[in-house]
Formats: structure tokens, C-alpha cells, sequence
């Protein structure tokens, strides 16, 4: 059982069941003080949840479910057209996902068609235009469903990397992701390629990639029923390894085919990684100066004041939602969203400070 996990479960039952969690939602619309939460997911799977990149698809349901009940679940768009988020009636849920991974297709519809919760989509668009999934997703497939024990990737890691067990697998995935980001896309279609060759699996995991990702003829229907779409580059890489000529043409680039497939107006952008390490001034810079109308990242933060280029999210994992033993946590998700669990470790970092 994962430490962190049942401190952060014990932590929101005290605060939910001791009515500390609705009185400080009492206080805070006393206050006039709208809450606005940014969710950002990549992947719906029970199988393959590496990386914390995945969350079984009846869990987002459930989690949809309470959001529809205290929240107003919004677009993106929607949410910027306000003129001041700040004066939002009631508060607002926005949910995001990168990549367009095609098991987005099922829990983002039935979200918006049976529970009226719209998404927005941030696309890799090369990568759906050649049905060839990104490049975390060909080693996450290839390590998944590796038959050998270990995989020897010259220039990755001291010797063979170890695949058999889970915990194995997630180490593997994430050394491996952590070197390619630092290569060229060539560079990273070679590793690639020997990854899928050494894995024992090769024809399994390159027909899995193939139908990894989106088509378009899903991503129209998702638009007819209310899933907002904008633009996640074209080949996904590190921006601010790119120089400018090239981190413009992944951004302009893949914001003209959004739009061109889907008929939209307008689009936002969702930086690849989106940490502070993979996004510096001059990538939020180029960005803003290009076609996109906003630009999320993947780092916590508030959103009333935030420069719309540099939009906080919430990475939702399942640990923020559920019991130590997996299921749906109403307690957890409740005090996660109301940012209890931020404020309580806000206070132990500063008393241990003193």
C-alpha cells in the first residue's frame, strides 16, 4: 500500500466527515469567492496506468458525476470568453486532455452526451493524421507488453533495462521517455524502433499503435456533441530545446489543422510536458504571438489572474479521487477539488521551515 496514498485518504476523510470540507465552501461563497478548477487528463485505461498517465474510464465517470453536482463543467473556451473569470456564477470545472489518444473517444462522449460535461482535446496532429501514436505511447506499449526481462537500449541507462515486473515496467517507461526527450525526432524513431524490435512483441505492439491514436472522423463526431479540440504541436518534442523557426511551426502549424478538421474559429494550445523546465519565457513568448488564443501547462496553480499563456491545470491522478484500496473516493475528490489537501501542505512545509 502506497504511504502517501492512505495519508492523503485519511487526511480528506477527517477533513470531509468533521464538516471542515463544507465549511470552508460555506465561507468561501459567503465570500463571494468562485472556485475554478482546471483538470487535465491524458489517458483512460485499466490496464495500462504508467506514468500517472492513466485513470480507468468508470473512475472519470464517478468523478464526472460529482463535478456535474458542485460544479458548472465548462469548455475551455467558454470559460476565457468571460470577461473576468473572477465574476464566474458558481464554480467552474474545466476538463482537458493532451495527446488524442483514441481511449479518449468513449468516457469524453459519454461525459458530454449523458452528463452534459464537455471536454477540451489538445491534439498531437501529425500524429493523428499518421495514426502513429507519440512517442511516450510507443515506449508504454512496447514495455507493457514486452515478453523479455530486460531490453539493452545503447545510450539509455548503465546496461539492459528491466521489464518484467510492474514496478520494472514503470521504471523502464520512465527512463526511457526521460532520454528521448532530449533527442531529435529522427533520434527518437531510431530508439523507437529498437525498443519495439527488442521487445518481443514487436508485431502486437506496432499494430496497437496503429489504432492508438484519435482519427478524425471521431474527433468531428466528439465536436458535434460538444468536445472542444485545440492544438498539442505537431510531433509533440520539448519546446524550449527547439529554436524559434521550429517551435513556431509545431505551434502554427498544428493550430491550422485543428482547425481546418474541426471548423473552429479559435484555438488554444497546450504546451507538451508543460512543466517550467520544458517551457521557458521565450516558448510562452513565440506562443503568444502565434494563432492560439490561450496556452495551458501542467502545473498547479490559481486560475483568477493567471496570464492566459501560462493557464494552470491540476493532473488529475487516481490517488486524488480514490480509497488506498481503488475505488471512488467522494471525500477524496471533494477535498482535492476545494484545494484542502494544497492548503494542509502548505501549512506542514512552512512549521517545518520554522
Amino acid at each position: 500500500m502506497n504511504t502517501v496514498h492512505l495519508a492523503r485518504y485519511l487526511l480528506c476523510m477527517c477533513l470531509y466527515y468533521s464538516g471542515i470540507y463544507f465549511l470552508s465552501r460555506t465561507i468561501r461563497k459567503a465570500r463571494r469567492s468562485r472556485r475554478i478548477v482546471i483538470l487535465a487528463y491524458h489517458s483512460f485505461s485499466d490496464s495500462m496506468r504508467y506514468l500517472d498517465m492513466a485513470i480507468p474510464p468508470k473512475l472519470f465517470i464517478d468523478q464526472v458525476r460529482f463535478l456535474r453536482k458542485t460544479f458548472i463543467v465548462q469548455t475551455l473556451s467558454k470559460l476565457l470568453a468571460t470577461d473576468d473569470t473572477t465574476r464566474v456564477s458558481g464554480d467552474v470545472a474545466v476538463i482537458t486532455a493532451d495527446d488524442g489518444y483514441a481511449d479518449n473517444y468513449q468516457p469524453l462522449l459519454e461525459a458530454a452526451e449523458t452528463f452534459g460535461a464537455p471536454s477540451t482535446v489538445f491534439l498531437t496532429t501529425d500524429s493523428i493524421d499518421r495514426g502513429q501514436p507519440t512517442s511516450v505511447m510507443w515506449v508504454t506499449l512496447a514495455v507493457h507488453h514486452a515478453t523479455v526481462n530486460s531490453i539493452d537500449l545503447p545510450g539509455i541507462g548503465p546496461g539492459p533495462i528491466r521489464t518484467k515486473k510492474p514496478t520494472e515496467k514503470e521504471s523502464a517507461i520512465r527512463e526511457i521517455d526521460r532520454a528521448l526527450k532530449a533527442l531529435s525526432p529522427n533520434q527518437r524513431s531510431a530508439i523507437i524502433d529498437r525498443l519495439l524490435e527488442r521487445s518481443g512483441a514487436e508485431a502486437l505492439v506496432r499494430q496497437l499503435g496503429r489504432c492508438a491514436m484519435l482519427q478524425w472522423q471521431q474527433i468531428q463526431r466528439m465536436h458535434s456533441s460538444g468536445v472542444e479540440f485545440g492544438a498539442h504541436t505537431c510531433t509533440h518534442p520539448v519546446l524550449s530545446l527547439l529554436d524559434p523557426a521550429a517551435v513556431i511551426e509545431e505551434i502554427d502549424r498544428s493550430i491550422q489543422r485543428v482547425k481546418e478538421m474541426t471548423g473552429a474559429k479559435s484555438i488554444a494550445f497546450a504546451y507538451p510536458y508543460g512543466s517550467h523546465a520544458e517551457v521557458d519565457e521565450t516558448v510562452v513568448e513565440l506562443c503568444r504571438g502565434s494563432g492560439a488564443t490561450a496556452a495551458v501547462m501542467l502545473v498547479e496553480g490559481e486560475m483568477p489572474g493567471s496570464d492566459l499563456f501560462r493557464i494552470p491545470r491540476l493532473m488529475v491522478t487516481s490517488d486524488r479521487c480514490t480509497t488506498p484500496w481503488g475505488s471512488f473516493c467522494t471525500a477524496v475528490w471533494a477535498c482535492e477539488l476545494e484545494g484542502l489537501v494544497d492548503v494542509v501542505r502548505n501549512v506542514v512545509a512552512f512549521i517545518k521551515r520554522r
